[in-house]
């Protein structure tokens, strides 16, 4: 996580996060590592998200789908990318699935939003 590039105000158990970082996955990071300090009422996440270097829709791609393989192997998971857009598709047997799904594109460098059209069922 990027320490140097956020910055934090605390007043009062509310602490305010401000700064950028380069995906989704840091941003949840720090605001974790904050909200489980012995103290913190609230946590304000100011952080942006300003990927570093652009990247190819297909090296999204393939990053999405080698993690997809490690999460959850399954093959039933779909992947489309436009300019860092990605859309998850396709049909898994619990919602567990669905959301490491999510997460697993939302910490992939590059990605500027996730929309995911998965279904749970059998």
């Amino acid at each position: 996580m990027p320490e140097e590039r956020i910055d934090s105000i605390v007043r009062e158990g509310v602490v305010t996060l401000k700064g950028t970082v380069d995906h989704w996955g840091e941003r949840m990071a720090a605001r974790d590592a904050v909200a489980k300090i012995t103290g913190v009422r609230y946590v304000n996440d100011h952080l942006v998200v300003s990927p570093a270097p652009p990247r190819g829709d297909q090296q999204i791609f393939d990053d999405i789908k080698a993690a997809l393989r490690r999460r959850s192997p399954v093959d039933d998971i779909d992947v489309a990318v436009d300019r860092g857009a990605v859309t998850l598709m396709g049909k898994v047997l619990w919602y567990g699935l669905r959301q490491r799904a999510e997460q697993a594109a939302w910490s992939t460098p590059g990605v500027r939003s996730v929309v995911n059209k998965i279904l749970v069922g059998a």
